[in-house]
């Protein structure tokens, strides 16, 4: 038990492989049905996602149970893989306002523009500070393509409030 905190302390102090070590090379010995077996597992499928083996952590994360902002993790992975449809489905069933920017990130990748432009305006509805500005241009650029004439408004606030942004 106390092996796999600290190889949860290990990753977030960004020590990927460390963690990775006391994990996946058997220092923590749990077996399928053993408490933390399934959390073990959880830990393995982030460590490999942010050490960029993401077909691997999809591999793991597949046959888990996730809860909210797992199903998020797991959602950024398969985004970030280029799995759209699976992405826009699991961020949605994370039912977290971060899981539904990713499936509207996804969304409008697959040109579901009506659908990505609901999910942008709900994440621009809360008071999430972070990937707002690319929400705001986003929402606008769905706006256009759908010939609103809201766009016009939405990408001017876009360009007024994030004048130096890259988009």
């Amino acid at each position: 038990k106390s092996a796999f905190f600290y190889a949860v302390g290990l990753l977030n102090c960004g020590q990927i492989k460390e963690a990775e070590n006391i994990i996946e090379k058997g220092k923590v010995p749990f077996k399928s049905g053993e408490p933390f077996y399934e959390s073990s597992r959880k830990l393995l499928a982030r460590i490999y996602a942010v050490s960029g083996r993401e077909e691997k952590a999809i591999e793991l994360y597949k046959g888990l149970e996730l809860n909210a902002e797992e199903s998020t993790d797991y959602a950024k992975v398969l985004f970030s893989c280029g799995y759209l449809s699976s992405s826009k489905k699991e961020g949605l069933k994370s039912n977290t306002i971060e899981g539904k920017y990713i499936a509207a990130l996804s969304c409008f990748n697959l040109k579901e523009l009506s659908e990505a432009e609901t999910l942008f305006s709900d994440y621009l509805k809360s008071n999430k500070k972070s990937n707002r500005e690319y929400a705001v241009f986003y929402l606008g650029y769905c706006q256009y393509k759908l010939g609103k004439i809201s766009a016009c408004q939405t990408l001017e606030n876009f360009s007024t409030n994030y004048a130096g942004h890259p988009l």
